[in-house]
């Protein structure tokens, strides 16, 4: 016959179980189970391949949440074009504590909104180039907002999103209008070839050579002429040089010339010494009381009484010439 269990034993067994079982969630979940979780979403409009449920959402270098779900999210009426991919994550409140507060950037009541109109951005970001895996980087982007849906969940918190660079460049190079610009390019060859093997550009091109040609024959006769020029230029040179040279050596003999003790020098102070004593001289004979003057006055006095007694004899033979032959007559004054 078998042995009755015991309940007690076999109540504390569960009990056991149970308290075990709660205390490996505890520790696996890391607390997370008492924490209020902040719902995000945000909506893509490019392709989301590589990014995963879990996959982090990072701040800076900081994860601040994870990926939780990620499906289609269409417009009222069911338009493709306006079909984008919506990414839902949960926020931890306690990774974006401001300094000295209780509760995080994201817990706080109004929070995230006003990031978000501060510029706060949603943006795909490779994890690794060789997986391909993708994550989520929130930061202060600049740049166009690509897709914005007016959350349907009151409870989720919504982050704009923007292109990728590549993506942005890979957009820009779509709406690029390459066929327009390939018809005008066409249309520009076919011009040039058109100008190229027009008769007019054929006239011009032998124009061209024919000014060419023209051009090289003057060349070579300025050519000529400078060879000309430039060895007239160099006996002139030559000759202005032995010019200088003389004039160099004249101006060397006038210094010479004009030394005090040159003979030069030497002939003219006597030359001038002597002018000098003969103007003396002539001043002292011409002076009033010179024994020169005096004799020049007695002479010139018996000259004029000289005079005066030819002038009486002539004018005596005038009246009596025959004077001459019997002497002057007793009666006659």
């Amino acid at each position: 016959m078998s042995k009755k269990a015991n309940p007690t034993v076999i109540g504390a067994f569960v009990l056991g179980a149970l308290a075990i079982s709660v205390v490996a969630v505890l520790l696996l979940a890391g607390g997370d189970l008492f924490q209020r979780k902040i719902r995000i979403v945000m909506y893509f409009k490019e392709s989301v391949q590589g990014l995963a449920v879990g996959a982090p959402v990072v701040f800076r270098g900081i994860q601040v949440g994870t990926v939780t779900n990620i499906h289609l999210h269409t417009g009222e009426d069911a338009n493709a074009r306006d079909t984008t991919i919506a990414v839902e994550a949960e926020g931890h409140p306690e990774s974006l504590r401001a300094s000295g507060q209780a509760a995080g950037l994201i817990g706080q009541a109004g929070r995230l909104p006003v990031l978000v109109k501060q510029g706060l951005r949603a943006q795909l970001q490779a994890q690794s180039l060789l997986t391909g895996q993708l994550y989520i980087m929130l930061d202060f982007l600049p740049g166009k907002v690509e897709a914005r849906v007016a959350s349907v969940d009151s409870d989720a918190i919504e982050i704009p999103t923007v292109l990728t660079p590549l993506k942005r460049l890979t957009a820009e190079l779509e709406e690029f209008p390459i066929q327009e610009v390939l018809a005008d390019l066409r249309a520009s060859i076919a011009g040039i070839n058109k100008l190229v093997n027009s008769p007019q550009t054929g006239a011009i091109m032998g124009n061209a050579n024919a000014a060419m040609e023209t051009y090289t024959r003057l060349a070579r006769e300025v050519d000529a002429e400078l060879n000309v020029l430039t060895l007239s230029t160099r006996q002139t040179l030559a000759a202005a040089d032995t010019t200088l040279k003389k004039s160099d050596a004249v101006m060397d003999n006038l210094q010479q010339m004009s030394r005090a003790d040159s003979p030069l020098n030497t002939g003219v102070n006597d030359a001038a010494r002597q002018i000098a004593d003969a103007a003396r001289a002539i001043r002292e004979l011409a002076a009033d009381n010179s024994n020169v003057v005096v004799d020049l006055n007695q002479a010139t006095k018996e000259l004029s009484t000289a005079a005066r007694a030819t002038r009486n004899l002539a004018d005596a033979l005038e009246r009596q010439p025959q004077s001459l032959i019997w002497g002057r007559q007793s009666g006659d004054q």
